[in-house]
C-alpha cells in the first residue's frame, strides 16, 4: 500500500514539474503533452489499485507479490519516474525563474520512458484484473452459499407451512408414548427388546413384525377360541411397542433415518382415525428430509395451498412420495384392535398396511401390535412368510414380566409392607401363573387381595379369585347398589361413546339427563363425588385435574382438556385464542377460589376414564349378555342416539330461560361445554344408522328460533368460544356489549337478522339425513334466499355453495330435490360449480346433469374466473374433458376476469402438454389476445415461462403466430432470449424452432429491443448470446434503452444484486463481437461510461448522449450495508478495467494477454 501511494506521490511531482516545462519549453510541447497524459492514465491505475488494497477487512491481493515485488511493475515505474524527477528537478533549479526552462530529454527518450510507463500500466491492469477476477470467483462463491441459505430459508418456510397444514386437528401420539414409558417396569420386555428376531426386524429389507397376544394355534374352532382371545387383553403390548420405539430412535442417529410411530387408544377417537395417523406419519417424514419432493407441492397447490383438506388417498400418496431416499425407516402402530371397525375403518388401516408393504420399499420396517383379532390375522397369514415375523405376547417371557411387575407393587404398597417373605412369593407365584400373560389381569387379582388383613385369608382368596376379566367386571358391576343401577349405566355409556374423557362435574351432570324426558336442574347430585363413590374403582381410572376458570375476559382450560377438544369429529372445532372470551390453555396463577366457591375440589375436577379397553369391549360384547350383569350391556347405535337427545334437551333447556350469552353460562352448565363442541360428532355417527324419530323431533325443535333460544345459544357457543377452524364467521356477525357501569359483559350476542341458518349448517356439515328431516319441518323458505354470511373465501355461504365445498353428492342432491337453484350466484362470490371441480369428474358430472351452466357470463364475479379455466389452473384433465364434451367454451373469458386469459394460457402456464391438447383439439384458439401487460399470447406465456419445447411446437403446429406481440410487448423469440433459461440447449433449442416457424429475429419488441438487447438485458446465458450474434442481429441498434453494450454495463448490477455470474464474460463477448465500434457509443464513450461507474459523473466527460449511468445507480442509503456498496463499486471497477484492456488503439499487447483468459472466463462464468 505504501509503495503504490509513493509512486502516486512520485507521479504527481513529475506532472507539477512538467506543467512548468510546458509553458517554457515550446519546442517539447507535444513530448510533454504525451509524456503528460500517459502519467495521468497512470494515476488511474494506481489509484484503483490503491482502492483495493484499502477495503476494509480485505486480505492481501495473492497477486502482490508480482506488484510490489523487486521485478514487479511498480518498481519499473517507480525507477523510472525516480530518474524522471531528478532530471526535472535537477535543471528546474539549475535556473532562475526569470530564464526560460531548457528540456532536457531528447524525442526517443521520452518516446522511451512513455514506452515504459504505458508498458508497466498494462502489466499492472493485467495483475489486478486478473486478481480481481480471482475475488470474483470468491464471491461468487459466497453470492451462491448466501443463494443457498435463502432457497434453503424459503424452503424451510414452505415445508413448516405444509407441515402446519398437515397437522391441523391432528392429535399428538407422544402423549401416549411418554405415558407408556412411564409404566414401563424396568426389566421387563427384554425378552422382545434383546431377542434376534427384533435385529432380524430392524436389519432385514422391507420388514414386518407383529406382536400379538390371544394365543399361538388357530383352527377352523376359531369361533370356541374367541372367548380366550378376549381375554388375553391387557397383556401389556403397549408397554412393549413403546420399548421398540425407544430403540428404534437410538438407532436412527443419522438424517436419512427416522422413526414415526401411532397408538391406537378407545379412550380418543381422533387416534382411531386412519387418515389422522397418515397425516401425523407424512408430517414427521417431511421434518426429517432435506428437500420437499416435487409432487408434495404440487398436491399442496392442487389444495388451495392447505386451504383444502387433504383426502385419504392425496395423503397415502403423499407418503409414498417423503419415504422414498431413506436409509431406514422405521413405522410402528401400536393397538391396531381399537382401531374401531365401524365405517370399515379398520379394514382401510388393514388395507393401507397391505399397501405399505406391497410398494416394496427396502428401507421400510413397520412394526405392529395387537390382539389376534379374525381380521386382523386374516390379513397379516397372507403376507409373505421370509420376511414377516409374529411374535406371541404370552408364555414364559411374559410370565417373568408379570412376576416383576408383582414383584414391585408389593414392594410398593403399603399395605403389604408387613406380609412375610413367603407370602409375598405365594402371591406372587399364583398370580403370575394364573394371569394367562395379562398384566391387566395380574393388576386386579392383586388390587382384590391387598385390602385383606388376615395372611389365611389372602392365601383362600388367591385360590377363588376370577380367573379372566369378563368375571371381575361381572362381579364389579353386581356389587353395585340397586338404587344406583341407572346413574352406573349411563357413567359407563357416556364413558364409552362420548366425543372425549370427561371430567367428574360433566359426568355428573350427563348422568341425570333423561334422553327421553326434559331436562331439569333439581336432578343434579348436591355431590359430584357420590357418583365416582357409585362405579366400581376397577371399571374407571381418574387422572387429577384443577379448576376451568371462566373469567370476564378470558375463558381458560387446562391443556389436559385441550387435547381433547380437537378430537371431536371429522371436523375439530378448535379454540380461537384471538376471540373475545376465547379458550386457551395457559394457566394464569391465581388461585382456584372461584371454583371452591362453588363447590368443586381436586376430585370434581378430576378427568374420568375407563380404566380399559377391555372394559369398554366387555360392555359391547356378546358375553355380558350371557351373564349375570347383562343389564349392563351397551348397544354403539342406541347410546349415540341417547347421547344426542342428551345434548339437545340440555340445549333447549339452557335457550328456555333466553340467557345473556357470557362466559360464566359455563359454570351454570357443566355439560354446556361438552353439548356445544361434541355435537357434530355424535350427529354425524347417527348419520350411518336407522332414524330415530324422537331424535329428528328434538333436532327440529333445537332448530326452531321461533320456540326455544337453544339454537342461538349453540351458534353463540360452538361457533364463537369453540370457533370451527377454517371455516370461522365474521367479525360482524356479533355485536359486543360492554356495560361499564352495571359491570356486565355479554360479548357474544347475535345478531337475529344475520343469525346462521341451520340448513345452512347441516349443509356445509354433510349431515344428509339429518338435512332430509330439517328441510320440510322448518318454516318455508325459498333455499337460495337463505341470508348468507358472506365475508371471505372460508365463511359461510348457501347451502348449495357448502354441500360443494365438501364435496358431498348425497347432500347437494337433497338440497337440488327441495328447490335449490344450481346456478344461482353466491352474492359475489362464486358458482357452485366453481367450487365443485375440486371433488373430481363424478362430482361435476352430478352438477352437470342437473343442469348447471358452464359458461355463465357472470361466472365468478369477484374470483374473475370460470369452471374450465379453474380447472386447468388445477390440473384436472378429467373435469377439463367433461366440462369441454358438455359444451364450455375453451375460449370464453369470465366478464370480470382481470387478465382476460383464456383456459389454453393457464394450460401452457402449467405446462402441461396433455391440458394443452385437449384445448386446442376442442377449439382454443393458439392467437386469443388477452389485456395481460406482459403476456398476452399463449405462446409469449409459453416462452417466458414454460420452457418446453414440446409446448412451443404443439402452439406453432396449431397455428399460433412466432411473431406475435401485441401492444409492444416482446415477441416469443425476445422472451425466450431474456428469461430464466431451463438451459442454453434448451433455449437455442426453442429458438431455432421458432426460426423454422417463422420467427423474425430482427423485429422490435419492448421498448423498441431487439432480442439481443433483450437478451442482456435479461437472464441471457454466453452460449444464448453468442447464437443470437450469430445471427447476425445488429449488435449497433439502439432501443428506448441504449444498445446492447449500454444495457449489459446498466444491467451486470443492480442494487439488490451486486454481481452477475454473466456479467464479465457478457461485456467481453460483445466487445468481441465489435461493440466499441458503435457509431453511437465508440471507444471514447465506453470509457467514459467506464468511469461514471467508477468515479462517478464528472463535468470534464464528454457525455452528449445523456447516457448517465448513475440514473441506474442508487446512493449509499438503497445498500444494505456498506460492504454492498464497497462491492458494488469494486465491480464497476473491474468493467473499467476490462474495457480499458480492449483499447485495441492504446493497449494491443493488454488485448492479447486478456484474449487468452476470455475462454476460462466464460467457462468459469457461464450459467449453466
Amino acid at each position: 500500500m505504501a509503495s503504490v501511494i509513493a509512486v502516486i506521490q512520485i507521479s504527481q511531482q513529475v506532472g507539477k514539474a512538467l506543467v512548468d516545462y510546458y509553458q517554457s519549453a515550446r519546442d517539447a510541447r507535444k513530448d510533454i503533452k504525451d509524456l503528460y497524459t500517459s502519467l495521468g492514465e497512470l494515476e488511474i491505475v494506481l489509484e484503483s489499485l490503491a482502492k483495493l488494497y484499502k477495503r476494509p477487512g480485505q486480505v492481501q491481493l495473492p497477486d502482490s507479490a508480482l506488484i510490489l515485488g523487486p521485478e514487479g511493475p511498480l518498481k519499473r515505474i517507480k525507477d523510472d519516474l525516480e530518474t524522471l524527477n531528478s532530471k526535472l528537478e535537477k535543471k528546474h533549479h539549475s535556473f532562475s525563474t526569470l530564464v526560460a526552462l531548457k528540456w532536457p530529454f531528447e524525442k526517443k527518450g521520452v518516446e522511451k520512458v512513455v514506452s515504459n510507463i504505458e508498458k508497466g500500466k498494462g502489466d499492472l491492469r493485467m495483475i489486478v484484473g486478473i486478481d480481481n477476477l480471482d475475488l470474483s470467483y470468491k464471491q461468487i462463491d459466497i453470492l451462491q452459499e448466501l443463494r443457498s441459505e435463502i432457497a434453503q430459508a424459503q424452503a424451510d418456510a414452505t415445508r413448516q407451512a405444509i407441515v402446519s397444514w398437515l397437522l391441523s386437528g391432528v392429535p399428538n401420539p407422544s402423549r401416549d408414548h411418554n405415558a407408556a414409558r412411564t409404566r414401563h417396569q424396568k426389566g421387563t420386555g427384554a425378552w422382545l427388546t434383546d431377542s434376534q428376531d427384533l435385529k432380524v426386524w430392524m436389519e432385514s429389507e422391507n420388514s414386518f413384525m407383529w406382536l400379538f397376544s390371544g394365543g399361538k394355534s388357530f383352527s377352523l374352532l376359531w369361533e370356541k377360541l374367541h372367548q380366550l382371545i378376549y381375554d388375553l387383553a391387557g397383556a401389556g403390548k403397549s408397554i412393549l411397542s413403546s420399548s421398540v420405539i425407544d430403540i428404534t430412535e437410538r438407532r436412527c442417529s443419522t438424517p436419512l433415518s427416522v422413526t414415526i410411530y401411532w397408538y391406537f387408544t378407545f379412550a380418543d377417537h381422533e387416534k382411531q382415525k386412519v387418515l389422522n395417523m397418515l397425516l401425523w406419519f407424512v408430517a414427521n417424514v417431511l421434518n426429517e428430509r432435506r428437500d420437499i419432493p416435487q409432487r408434495i407441492h404440487e398436491l399442496y397447490a392442487q389444495l388451495n395451498h392447505g386451504m383444502s383438506q387433504p383426502h385419504l388417498e392425496n395423503v397415502l400418496e403423499m407418503f409414498r412420495v417423503v419415504v422414498q431416499d431413506f436409509d431406514d425407516i422405521y413405522i410402528i402402530m401400536d393397538g391396531l384392535d381399537e382401531c374401531p371397525k365401524t365405517d370399515s375403518e379398520r379394514a382401510r388401516l388393514l388395507e393401507i398396511i397391505k399397501d405399505i408393504r406391497n410398494w416394496n420399499i427396502p428401507s421400510m420396517h413397520i412394526f405392529v401390535a395387537s390382539r389376534q383379532e379374525r381380521d386382523i390375522l386374516d390379513e397379516f397369514e397372507n403376507f409373505a412368510s421370509d420376511d414377516h415375523l409374529r411374535i406371541p405376547a404370552d408364555g414364559k417371557q411374559v410370565k417373568n414380566d408379570i412376576e416383576l411387575f408383582i414383584q414391585k407393587r408389593l414392594s410398593e404398597d403399603k399395605r403389604c409392607s408387613r406380609w412375610k417373605p413367603a407370602l409375598k412369593a405365594f402371591v406372587q407365584e399364583r398370580i403370575s401363573t394364573r394371569a394367562g400373560g395379562m398384566f391387566r389381569l395380574a393388576a386386579l387379582q392383586l388390587e382384590a387381595i391387598t385390602p385383606i388383613a388376615i395372611e389365611a385369608r389372602i392365601r383362600a382368596a388367591v385360590e377363588v379369585l376370577p380367573r379372566n376379566l369378563d368375571m371381575f367386571y361381572d362381579r364389579m358391576l353386581l356389587e353395585v347398589d340397586a338404587e344406583n343401577l341407572v346413574f352406573v349405566h349411563r357413567a359407563l355409556q357416556w364413558l364409552a361413546f362420548a366425543g372425549r374423557s370427561l371430567r367428574l362435574y360433566e359426568l355428573a351432570e350427563a348422568v341425570i339427563i333423561d334422553p327421553d324426558q326434559p331436562f331439569s336442574i333439581d336432578d343434579r347430585f348436591m355431590d359430584c363425588n357420590s357418583l365416582l363413590e357409585m362405579i366400581p374403582a376397577g371399571l374407571v381410572s381418574s387422572t387429577p385435574g384443577t379448576f376451568t376458570r371462566y373469567e370476564d375476559e378470558s375463558v381458560r382450560i387446562p391443556s389436559s382438556e385441550l387435547e381433547f377438544s380437537s378430537s371431536c369429529s371429522t371436523r375439530p372445532h378448535n379454540f380461537d385464542p384471538h376471540a373475545p372470551n376465547s379458550i386457551n390453555d395457559e394457566d394464569n396463577g391465581e388461585d382456584d377460589s372461584d371454583g371452591e366457591e362453588l363447590g368443586f375440589d381436586e376430585y370434581t375436577t378430576c378427568t374420568i376414564r375407563l380404566a380399559h379397553f377391555s372394559v369398554k369391549e366387555y360392555l359391547v360384547s356378546d358375553r355380558i349378555m350371557k351373564g349375570p350383569a347383562s343389564m349392563y350391556s351397551i348397544d354403539e347405535n342406541l347410546v349415540d342416539k341417547a347421547i344426542a337427545k342428551c345434548c339437545f334437551r340440555y340445549l333447549m333447556h339452557i335457550g328456555d330461560s333466553r340467557p345473556q350469552i357470557h362466559a360464566r353460562l359455563l359454570y351454570q352448565f357443566f355439560l354446556l361445554y361438552y353439548s356445544s363442541n361434541f355435537l357434530v360428532h355424535h350427529l354425524e355417527k347417527l348419520e350411518a344408522q336407522v332414524r330415530d324419530p324422537q331424535v329428528d323431533d328434538l333436532m327440529v325443535e333445537f332448530f326452531d328460533t321461533g320456540k326455544t333460544d337453544a339454537w342461538r345459544v349453540w351458534v353463540s357457543v360452538a361457533l364463537r368460544v369453540f370457533n370451527i377452524p377454517k371455516r370461522s364467521l365474521p367479525d360482524n356477525i356479533y355485536t359486543t356489549r360492554w356495560d361499564r357501569d352495571s359491570k356486565q359483559q355479554y360479548p357474544w350476542e347475535i345478531e337475529q337478522k344475520i343469525l346462521l341458518h341451520p340448513i345452512t349448517w347441516l349443509s356445509s356439515l354433510g349431515l344428509t339425513e339429518a338435512l332430509k328431516q330439517a328441510l320440510p319441518a322448518l318454516p318455508p323458505m325459498t333455499l337460495d334466499s337463505i341470508p348468507q354470511i358472506d365475508d371471505g373465501f372460508d365463511r359461510l355461504g348457501l347451502p348449495l355453495f357448502e354441500a360443494s365445498r365438501i364435496g358431498c353428492p348425497k347432500t347437494l342432491s337433497v338440497l337440488l330435490d327441495a328447490g335449490a337453484d344450481i346456478n344461482t350466484g353466491l352474492g359475489t362470490r362464486r358458482f357452485a360449480l366453481m367450487v365443485a371441480i375440486h371433488h373430481g369428474s363424478e362430482f361435476v358430472k352430478l352438477f352437470l346433469n342437473r343442469g348447471a351452466i358452464v359458461n355463465a357470463k357472470n361466472c365468478g364475479l369477484k374470483w374473475h374466473d370460470s369452471p374450465l379455466r379453474k380447472a386447468c389452473l388445477h390440473g384436472y384433465l378429467e373435469v377439463v374433458k367433461l366440462l369441454l364434451d358438455s359444451g364450455a367454451d375453451p375460449n370464453f373469458v369470465a366478464k370480470n376476469n382481470k387478465y382476460n386469459d383464456v383456459p389454453l394460457a393457464v394450460a401452457v402456464a402449467r405446462n402441461s402438454p396433455d391440458l394443452t391438447k385437449m384445448l386446442l383439439a376442442y377449439g382454443a384458439n393458439p392467437n386469443y389476445v388477452s389485456n395481460d401487460d406482459m403476456l398476452p399470447t399463449a405462446l409469449q406465456v409459453a416462452a417466458n415461462f414454460c420452457k418446453s419445447v414440446e409446448m412451443i411446437r404443439l402452439l406453432l403446429e396449431a397455428g399460433a403466430s412466432p411473431n406475435l406481440a401485441p401492444r409492444g410487448t416482446s415477441t416469443p423469440f425476445h422472451l425466450v432470449g431474456c428469461s430464466v433459461p431451463k438451459s442454453p440447449q434448451a433455449s437455442i433449442e426453442i429458438m431455432k424452432l421458432l426460426l423454422e416457424y417463422g420467427a423474425d429475429p430482427y423485429k422490435r419488441g419492448e421498448s423498441m429491443r431487439t432480442p439481443l438487447i433483450s437478451a442482456v438485458a435479461g437472464y441471457c446465458n454466453n452460449e444464448v448470446l453468442e447464437f443470437l450474434l450469430g445471427l447476425k442481429i445488429d449488435i449497433h441498434a439502439v432501443s428506448n434503452d441504449g444498445n446492447a453494450l449500454t444495457m449489459a454495463i446498466k444491467s451486470c448490477y443492480p442494487i439488490n444484486e451486486p454481481v452477475r455470474y454473466r456479467c464479465p464474460t457478457t461485456v467481453i463477448i460483445l466487445l468481441l463481437a465489435g461493440a466499441y465500434q458503435c457509431a453511437d457509443l465508440h471507444w471514447q464513450r465506453a470509457y467514459n461510461l467506464a468511469r461514471q461507474l467508477r468515479d462517478g459523473p464528472d463535468g470534464s466527460v464528454d457525455d452528449t448522449s445523456s447516457e448517465n449511468l448513475f440514473m441506474y445507480d442508487s446512493d449509499i442509503d438503497d445498500y444494505e450495508s456498506d460492504t454492498d456498496r464497497d462491492n458494488h463499486m469494486r465491480d464497476k471497477e473491474i468493467i473499467f478495467d476490462w474495457m480499458k484492456a480492449y483499447d485495441a488503439k492504446r493497449n494491443t499487447e493488454a488485448v492479447e494477454k486478456m484474449e487468452e483468459i476470455v475462454s476460462d472466463v466464460a467457462r468459469l462464468f457461464t450459467e449453466d
